[in-house]
């Protein structure tokens, strides 16, 4: 990673409880309902990580793997 990346993460860093300070500022202000509801994703976002849309992945394949676990006593005769 070069130095300024490194830089512009650390600058980045440094804002982000302002950042996120704003970004309740602004869901709970007065403004239009697609800013504040916009602001609530963002918070969400960063605090639970993006959600998966309902229909990815559903084309894959299911992998059902079933192990079964005993006594630890030999069964077989």
């Amino acid at each position: 990673m070069s130095a300024d990346v490194f830089d512009l993460r650390l600058n980045a860093r440094a804002l982000s409880a302002l950042a996120v300070a704003t970004l309740g500022n602004i869901m709970r202000g007065t403004g239009s309902d697609a800013a504040r509801l916009g602001a609530a994703r963002e918070v969400l976002d960063r605090a639970y990580g993006k959600c998966r849309a309902a229909d990815e992945g559903a084309d894959e394949p299911y992998t059902v793997v079933i192990r079964q676990f005993g006594d630890g006593a030999d069964n077989e005769g």
